[in-house]
């Protein structure tokens, strides 16, 4: 009898958990290309959130095209469990550099040389040269993008950021919450008493802008959420207005916006995210009670001003690992876990200390502050699924459909 309960009780389990798996085949891609994303799982179907969107079959692949610069995130829920993959987006001037002498290249470079008389150009080498001697505008994709500037040393874009307080924390409230007029103010306030908490464990850094639009509703009612996008140049958006279309395909979280030239003087960075009313009111697709939606709410708004934190503290040298990665004039050299592993570190253990000074989380079960994630990597199972793939031993293991992912001689790097 006792045998007949322990395996009534195996089957019960092993046909509860549902498992996922969601990748991209590339990581770090120029603004208009594709990019596929690929994703398994026992569900019968999925639901896709973040910047793609829809009902998706429980494993299949798709091309999307990666619209706006910096992170852009895709999520995938499969019968509540929850995966995601960041692309960085490049603008395309800085994938394809030119040598013609009427062309400019965006530079990683850590020194400037001049040659010639009167055109410069970047590039992605480990110096900056300017040859040819008659153009002194950039290329008509790198002339819309980014307005002139008189410096490109990165230490006056240093400079900048330092003057205004980039890397500086106050004890009161410096981000933006600016919402669609037929968003219910609820969400405001929502979102306030979260980031108060956070505010109050890493500080109030500036120029974290938060928008909130309805993707159902209309032009008129997104404005304010265009009109500011407009004046931090998000997108590219400066002297070309989104259209409501446009605002919808732009959603990301946590993107960047830069209304002067990065790593210049004329820097002016902002952090966005830009997420729907329906990602507010449903988010990633999971369902479930009021207060199991402010949870995943809470989470996801914890790991994105985390990022907002990391990017304040590498100042001019940003946070983005692919990025010449090998130059510490250009990058913060961190590891491949640094970015987001150490985002989604932080959200659950700020939530699992902070979680009851939220007025939201008042009437939650203890089941369900310990029990909701917003990523299934961070469940015990999958550290023992590792464990055991690294180790050799027997029982479940990490698998990518049938195939085993890890094996005893695979790196932590």
């Amino acid at each position: 009898m006792k045998k007949i309960f322990l395996v009534t009780f195996l089957l019960l389990f092993y046909s509860i958990e549902i498992s996922a798996a969601f990748s991209t085949d590339q990581d770090n891609v120029s603004v208009g290309s594709q990019i596929e994303l690929s994703w398994s799982s026992q569900a019968s179907s999925c639901q896709a959130g973040g910047s793609w969107s829809g009902t998706k079959s429980g494993s299949g692949s798709e091309n999307v095209t990666i619209t706006s610069e910096g992170w852009t995130i895709f999520s995938i829920s499969c019968a509540g469990v929850f995966e995601y993959v960041f692309v960085w987006g490049t603008a395309p001037s800085s994938i394809s550099n030119s040598t013609s002498a009427s062309s400019n290249t965006e530079s990683s470079s850590s020194s400037e040389s001049s040659s010639s008389a009167s055109s410069s150009s970047e590039s992605s080498s480990s110096s900056e040269s300017s040859s040819s001697a008659s153009s002194s505008s950039e290329s008509s994709i790198s002339g819309e993008l980014y307005p002139s500037a008189t410096s490109f040393t990165a230490q006056e874009a240093k400079d900048k950021l330092l003057s205004i307080n980039f890397n500086v924390p106050s004890t009161s409230n410096t981000q933006e919450y600016v919402a669609g007029l037929d968003v219910p103010d609820i969400h405001r306030e929502n979102f306030f008493k979260i980031q108060d908490q956070l505010n109050a464990v890493l500080g109030s850094y500036p120029r974290f802008v938060y928008l909130v639009f309805n993707t159902n509703g209309t032009e008129a009612d997104a404005a304010p959420v265009i009109d500011r996008l407009q004046e931090i140049n998000y997108n590219n958006s400066a002297n070309n207005r989104l259209t409501f279309q446009e605002l919808i395909d732009s959603q990301s979280c946590l993107a960047g916006a830069n209304a002067g030239r990065s790593r210049t003087a004329t820097t002016d960075p902002y952090n966005v995210c830009l997420q729907s009313l329906e990602f507010r009111e449903n988010p990633f697709g999971s369902g479930g009670s009021e207060v199991e939606g402010y949870i995943r709410i809470a989470l996801n708004q914890a790991h994105e001003y985390f990022h907002s934190y990391q990017r304040a503290h590498a100042l001019e040298r940003g946070f983005d690992y692919q990025y010449d990665r090998n130059n510490p004039e250009t990058t913060v050299e961190a590891p491949t876990w640094w970015i987001e592993g150490a985002a989604i570190a932080f959200q659950n253990a700020w939530f699992q200390a902070n979680w009851d000074k939220i007025s939201l989380f008042d009437d939650a079960t203890l089941g369900q502050i310990r029990g909701i994630d917003i990523a299934s990597v961070t469940r015990s199972e999958s550290y023992k699924e590792i464990r055991r793939s690294i180790q050799g031993a027997p029982g479940r293991k990490v698998t990518s459909g049938s195939t085993e992912v890890c094996d005893p001689n695979w790196n932590f790097t």
